[in-house]
């Protein structure tokens, strides 16, 4: 594949870019810094060590205005106390990156939502479901989905 993005086209199927993708991996690999490498990521982490999550890093990206002037990685701060509030962070140790290995269409879970999706369908009509499916679309981008927590003084709170 060419990009992660789309499976459109291979790099055995556009010979014309082969020497392009051959020098940039060689160039790559060439500047490689294995110290570097090691290090963590730096902003993973509150000062204490708790993980913040990608959805607390999300929210707070999207959401900087309420914490201005405060160090967000500080465990004392009024971002790490929202975010526990919240339950957006996920204790001292990283939890395994999610991968679609791990996703399972047999689970009972999922076959209620692909119920509860087909119940929608048959009540909102073809259109409406569209738009609804546009909408989930929207949703599950992690930075929108700070809609679900409620402006109370400045912060918001579920």
């Amino acid at each position: 594949m060419l990009s992660k993005h789309t499976d459109r086209f291979t790099l055995a199927e556009r010979p014309d870019v082969q020497p392009l993708f051959a020098a940039y991996k060689a160039a790559v690999i060439g500047n490689r810094d294995k110290g570097a490498e090691s290090l963590p990521y730096g902003f993973g982490t509150l000062s204490d060590g708790t993980v913040v999550t990608r959805l607390a890093r999300r929210i707070y990206a999207k959401h900087q205005s309420h914490f201005a002037g405060h160090d967000p990685f500080d465990t004392n701060g009024a971002f790490a106390k929202f975010a526990r509030e919240q339950k957006l962070l996920a204790g001292k140790a990283a939890p395994a990156k999610a991968t679609w290995k791990e996703f399972d269409t047999r689970d009972r879970r999922v076959d209620g939502v692909h119920k509860l999706l087909k119940l929608a369908l048959k009540v909102l009509g073809p259109n409406r479901y569209e738009l609804l499916m546009r909408y989930l679309s929207f949703i599950s981008v992690l930075r929108n989905q700070s809609v679900f927590i409620r402006i109370r003084n400045g912060l918001r709170t579920r």
